[in-house]
C-alpha cells in the first residue's frame, strides 16, 4: 500500500523531501538539516503534505500556506500555475537543491489521476543505489554520502539525470510520450542530444538555435516553455479545458486525423493509442506498453 499522505501538493513526493527524511530518519541528517536551518532538532516534524498538523514544520511551508489561503489542495488548481511558475514555487526548489526535478509534470500525473502510480514508481526510484535505502533529493544539497551506509554520492544522490527522460512517461495532448522527444530530453540536460539537434538545424536547415532555446516542459507545461506552443491540438484542448484530445466529443477530429497522416512515423498510432488511454485509463494504458516491452516515442 502506497502512503497518499506523501503526494506532495507542489508536485514533489514528500518521501524524498530533505525535511521529512529528517524526521522518520532521524541521525546525522537530521542534525545536517537543524543545522542548515539553524532550527532545534526537536521541532523537525512532517508526515507529508497530507497529514500535517500545526505541530508539522512543513505546515509553515510558503507554498501550503499559499494553497490553504486560496482554497486550494494543489498547485495546479491556481490561476498562477499555466501562466507561470509562481516565486514561491521557485524560491522551494532552489532551496532543496532540485531547481531542475521536473514539478510539473509530476503534478500533471496526479491531476491524470496517476498518483498511486506514481508513487510507487518514486518509491523504488529514490534510494541509495547502494543499501537500497531510502534518501532525500530535496535537499541533496547538504549531503555528501548516504547517511544509510556511507556510499558516496554523485549530484543529486539516488537521483541521476542521466537518462531519466528516457524512462518517464509523460503522455501529451494527442497521445505521444513527450518524455521521449529529442527536444525534451535535450532541455532535461542530455548534452549530446542538445549538440546534435543545434547541429541539424544548422545543415539542413541552415539556421542559427541557441543551446537555451531548445526547452520544453511537454503539453502540460508553460506555453513559453513549449517547443511547439502553436499545436492546433494542444490549444484546442486548453481552451475547452480538456488534457488529452480523447476527453473531447468530438474526437477523433480533422486535426487529429490529420496529424496522424502527415507522414512522420511515430504520428501513425497517435488515435489508436488515444482510444485505448480512453477505454482503459492512462496509467492502464503505460502498464500495457511497459509489459510489451515499449518505451518509444509512439508506442
Amino acid at each position: 500500500m502506497v502512503n497518499l499522505a506523501l503526494v506532495g501538493r507542489c508536485g514533489i513526493y514528500c518521501g524524498s523531501c530533505g525535511l521529512y527524511r529528517a524526521y522518520k530518519d532521524g541521525g546525522e541528517y537530521l542534525r545536517q538539516v537543524a543545522k542548515t536551518w539553524k532550527i532545534h532538532v526537536g521541532k523537525i516534524r512532517c508526515e507529508g503534505c497530507h497529514a500535517l498538523t500545526q505541530n508539522c514544520l512543513g505546515f509553515e511551508c510558503g507554498i501550503v500556506r499559499c494553497l490553504n489561503s486560496k482554497g486550494f489542495e494543489y498547485c495546479f488548481e491556481c490561476p498562477e500555475y499555466e501562466r507561470r511558475l509562481c516565486e514561491k514555487y521557485e524560491e522551494m526548489t532552489k532551496k532543496w537543491g532540485a531547481d531542475d526535478v521536473d514539478l510539473r509534470a509530476n503534478l500533471e500525473r496526479i491531476r491524470a489521476g496517476e498518483a498511486e502510480a506514481w508513487l510507487k514508481e518514486c518509491e523504488e526510484r529514490f534510494r541509495c543505489e547502494e543499501c537500497g535505502k531510502p534518501l532525500p533529493v530535496f535537499g541533496w544539497n547538504i549531503m555528501k554520502k548516504c547517511y544509510h551506509c556511507g556510499k558516496k554520492l554523485h549530484k543529486k544522490g539516488v537521483l541521476s539525470m542521466k537518462g531519466e527522460s528516457s524512462q518517464k512517461w509523460l503522455i501529451s495532448v494527442c497521445g505521444l510520450n513527450c518524455a521521449k522527444c529529442d527536444i525534451y530530453q535535450a532541455g532535461c540536460g542530455d548534452k549530446k542530444l542538445l549538440d546534435e539537434i543545434i547541429e541539424w538545424f544548422r545543415k539542413e536547415r541552415n539556421e542559427i538555435v541557441k543551446p537555451e532555446q531548445i526547452k520544453c516542459e511537454g503539453c502540460g507545461g508553460p506555453l513559453e516553455f513549449h517547443w511547439s506552443s502553436d499545436c492546433k491540438m494542444m490549444l484546442c484542448a486548453k481552451e475547452k479545458g480538456l488534457r488529452f484530445c480523447f476527453q473531447c466529443e468530438d474526437f477523433p477530429c480533422s486535426e487529429v486525423k490529420e496529424f496522424s497522416v502527415d507522414g512522420v512515423p511515430h504520428h501513425k498510432k497517435t488515435i489508436e493509442n488515444a482510444k485505448r488511454m480512453k477505454e482503459v485509463g492512462i496509467e492502464a494504458w503505460i502498464e500495457e506498453q511497459k509489459r510489451k516491452g515499449q518505451c518509444v516515442f509512439c508506442p
